[in-house]
């Protein structure tokens, strides 16, 4: 009966053994070696490790077809000879998937299954038209579609709904992203160095962690990205076409940083108007030689802070600097008003200075861009008319009981 026993169970182990395999590196640097692959892995359908397919004369993958699941990384690279990758037919599932510098490669038909990258997917230097065979895929964490030269288009990404980094870049035929789906989630969106990129297809995105757009030599504006309402991260540097950033009119928050520099036709940034000016840590608008005017309501609310973190430089003409977008600012209304603090002040010609809705007593203090004080009030009405004509000229920030409420200029 004991033998009888072990008879049962030994083949059941040698079974179990030899269909999850490869739990360090396994590499494939020959025709051979991938042809001999089921001879070498017995039964081998879960990689728990990673794999390296690399070197001349491999033509093709379909001794690999056993594969199913890759438990780490999957990595085809400098296989100048290799066609096709149907040898893949039935991989599902990889941690991290690169194809790179595979010059023949110019389809993805042969992952008709794959349906994840949980860590990642990286397509590098291949002849790619599009993305046609990664139609069953639903989740990549990032992904990396990088210096395709014959990449027209990203078509064949219909399933994909989730996508935490996405970069794009290097693509230089690639006009615009048709292909991904209208209601995809990204987090991270990169889009970098796409030389005839000229317009963005239509999304749903209301929210990115961080957009960084940046040397598409025809890019002219934004428009898919006009459901944008919160971001952390945004960067808009060196797009030469660019005309305006209108796209982003729904954007309210901006939770870190804004980067506005070097686009050469960039003319218009009205379009981000409407974000709240207090979600910033910092703003940078630089060498935008089109530029010329930077006064709109969120980013003039944000420079009302003396201390605020910005820096406004080498744009055109109303806009070269900090100091001009401020008195731009304040000349035209702007920032003149605190509704948050119930007090009106404004900045007349015949240097008087009028504060309404003022608390009886309150300290009335102007100070300089140094912190410095020059000038105090004591209120003793609810309205207070100030000659300002003793000023020397400058501009002046007001603190009323010790809270900045704006700026003059004189």
């Amino acid at each position: 009966m004991k033998n009888i026993f072990l008879f049962i169970i030994l083949p059941c182990l040698v079974h179990t053994i030899s269909a999850q395999c490869g739990a360090g590196n396994i590499l494939l640097t020959s025709q051979s070696d991938v042809d001999n692959f089921s001879v070498n892995y017995p039964g081998c359908h879960r990689i728990m490790g990673d794999i390296e397919i690399q070197g001349d004369g491999i033509e093709n993958l379909d001794g690999l077809s056993v594969i199913d699941t890759v438990d780490r990384g999957l990595t085809i690279k400098a296989c100048k000879d290799l066609y096709n990758i149907y040898g893949l037919k039935n991989l599902v599932i990889v941690q991290d998937f690169i194809i790179r510098n595979c010059p023949l490669i110019e389809d993805l038909m042969g992952l008709q299954s794959f349906q994840t990258a949980s860590n990642s997917l990286g397509l590098y230097e291949l002849e790619l038209k599009n993305l046609v065979g990664l139609n069953r895929v639903k989740y990549i964490r990032q992904f990396a579609i990088v210096d395709c030269k014959k990449l027209q288009n990203i078509g064949g990404i219909d399933s994909l709904k989730n996508i935490s980094t996405l970069s794009v870049s290097g693509n230089p035929i690639l006009q615009n992203l048709e292909g991904l789906r209208k209601d995809v989630e990204i987090s991270q969106f990169y889009l970098e160095g796409n030389a005839n990129l000229n317009s963005l297809t239509t999304l749903d995105l209301e929210e990115l962690y961080s957009l960084d757009v940046r040397n598409n030599a025809e890019l002219t504006d934004l428009s898919g990205l006009s459901n944008l309402k919160k971001i952390w991260f945004l960067n808009i540097v060196r797009n030469d076409k660019l005309l305006n950033l209108n796209s982003f009119v729904n954007l309210r928050t901006i939770n870190n940083h804004l980067r506005i520099v070097e686009n050469s036709n960039l003319s218009n940034i009205s379009g981000l108007k409407n974000f709240d000016s207090k979600t910033p840590d910092s703003i940078m608008i630089l060498k935008n030689p089109s530029l010329g005017t930077c006064h709109i309501e969120s980013i003039c609310e944000f420079l009302k802070d003396p201390i605020s973190n910005a820096r406004i430089e080498n744009n055109a003409s109303e806009c070269i600097d900090r100091k001009k977008v401020e008195e731009n600012c304040i000349k035209t209304g702007i920032n003149n008003n605190s509704t948050n603090n119930d007090v009106v002040y404004f900045y007349a010609s015949n240097n008087l200075l009028n504060f309404k809705n003022l608390r009886n007593g309150s300290s009335i203090l102007f100070f300089d861009i140094n912190g410095r004080n020059l000038y105090s009030y004591k209120a003793t009405a609810s309205e207070l008319e100030l000659n300002v004509s003793e000023f020397n000229s400058g501009i002046f920030f007001i603190r009323i009981d010790g809270k900045f409420v704006g700026k003059i200029i004189k």
